[in-house]
């Protein structure tokens, strides 16, 4: 009789790099049960395409030669194929005991977060982008923990450690930090509107499964999708530290 074969993710394909990352984890967290990604809809690299045909046309009205037309053509085309890389190439795995959140572009790895290192009772789907996250956030940047890209606003928010500490544990190979008081607000746009709700079920499933704790109230505190406000309600709801709550929402 043939060994039994692991379940196919559901969610955006993996690649390869998202399954040979995985099984590097998979002795800590798991088998991969889900993916969602932030690769760029079809709209962005119309516009995109869009915007290159403009600016080659102006360079050809600007004059000058035929090499030197064709040479800052490709370096517009570069530009944009490595910006479009990078940003697209965030993503979130769930795995059966933690998540793999970040860049999966070229050179980059993603963050790995087990469950323990969550706060499962923060995980909000919300009608909102870069920008209205930012607003309840004192440090208005874009950080480590916002895997957030322009195109898309809506996201998965929830309190996890932060990625120094995570990159630390990694490092020296030490228990993981599950203190609170090192947990900050993260956030992942999903490439779709329609995607949001697929995620927030993995991981509520994933989550029951292990015997997370809060896991069972994921779904009803998450969905339906919100739309963000600068209000003390919508920061206790994502439950951000304090100390990173804008002022006047602490």
């Amino acid at each position: 009789m043939s060994a039994p074969t692991a379940l196919r993710p559901t969610g955006d394909r993996a690649t390869r790099k998202v399954r040979a990352v995985a099984e590097r984890h998979r002795a800590r967290l798991g088998e991969l049960r889900h993916v969602e990604s932030s690769s760029p809809p079809p709209r962005v690299v119309v516009w995109t395409v869009v915007i290159l045909g403009a600016l080659s046309v102006g360079v050809f009205l600007q004059g000058g030669g035929i090499g030197g037309i064709v040479g800052v053509v490709l370096a517009y085309v570069v530009i944009a194929v490595v910006i479009l890389v990078f940003l697209g190439g965030e993503k979130i795995l769930v795995l059966e005991r933690g998540i793999l959140i970040g860049s999966f572009a070229p050179f980059l790895t993603p963050y790995a977060l087990g469950f323990d290192q969550v706060d499962a009772r923060s995980i909000s789907a919300n009608l909102a982008g870069p920008r209205g996250i930012s607003l309840l956030l004192a440090h208005r940047g874009a950080g480590r923990a916002s895997r957030t890209v322009p195109w898309s606003l809506r996201s998965l928010t929830f309190t996890a450690a932060a990625p120094a500490v995570v990159r630390h544990h990694a490092a020296r190979g030490g228990a993981p930090v599950t203190d609170p008081r090192f947990f900050v607000l993260w956030s992942f746009s999903v490439r779709h509107p329609r995607r949001l709700a697929p995620l927030v079920h993995a991981l509520a499933s994933a989550m029951q499964a292990a015997g997370v704790p809060g896991a069972d109230d994921i779904t009803s505190h998450a969905l339906p999708p919100r739309r963000l406000h600068r209000t003390v309600a919508d920061a206790d709801r994502l439950r951000i530290p304090a100390g990173d709550r804008a002022p006047g929402l602490r």
